[in-house]
């Protein structure tokens, strides 16, 4: 469902309110992406993690590397692999600091770890070949009225009550409100469960700056 298509919705769950400013396409339009926001940051990753915002990326590397720059749409890491070969372990930085190459009987990458905006990881590559990082991204703000949230529709009504509550709320409408915000919990709390469901258990890895 398009963001014009989704403003509509909001509209009809609203009615008449008193304050019309509430109701413009550009204060619903912006209820919507506060929506947008509440439900990313409504799974920790330990917990699991929304499968329509997984992602991949793989990135090439060559003898002597010993690190790639993080995904530029990157949230939070779920893993990093070398292709081809068994999934990496993380340590903290410091503690990958202290690990010598030469201590490690392996001649492929076998630790990583978060340095800033780069995934450093040793031992350093002894032959070309790449890094498949899997991630969690962000779904973008919707603007023009075409745009399309990574949201699956059947998890739409997330942003519609959500949109709808926040309208609410700003016209003193509490009762209406709070009926508006159950049924935002009521359909994160699906969206949540088919997450859970279908994303494997993680520790957190790295966020690197989260949602702003």
């Amino acid at each position: 469902m398009q963001l014009d298509d989704i403003v509509i919705e909001v509209r009809d769950t609203l009615g008449t309110l008193v304050s019309d400013s509430y109701q413009t396409e550009v204060a619903i339009t912006r209820a919507i992406n506060r929506a947008l926001r509440w439900y990313q940051t409504g799974l920790p990753l330990e917990n699991g993690y929304f499968p329509w915002l997984a992602a991949t990326e793989t990135t090439a590397i060559a003898i002597s590397d010993a690190s790639i720059p993080l995904p530029s749409d990157c949230h939070s890491v779920i893993s990093v692999v070398l292709s081809g070969e068994d999934e990496l372990i993380r340590v903290r930085p410091q503690e990958l600091d202290a690990v010598v190459d030469d201590d490690i009987a392996s001649d492929t990458p076998v630790f990583w770890a978060i340095d800033g905006t780069d995934i450093k990881f040793v031992p350093a590559a002894l032959a070309a070949g790449a890094i498949v990082v899997r991630y969690v991204t962000e779904d973008p703000a919707l603007v023009a009225g075409n745009d399309v949230p990574l949201l699956p529709e059947r998890h739409v009504g997330i942003l519609i009550e959500h949109a709808a509550y926040t309208s609410l709320r700003r016209d003193r409408r509490t009762d209406e409100a709070t009926v508006a915000l159950q049924a935002a919990n009521d359909a994160f709390a699906s969206a949540r469960s088919e997450a859970v469901r279908l994303s494997p258990h993680r520790t957190v890895l790295h966020r690197p700056g989260g949602f702003v």
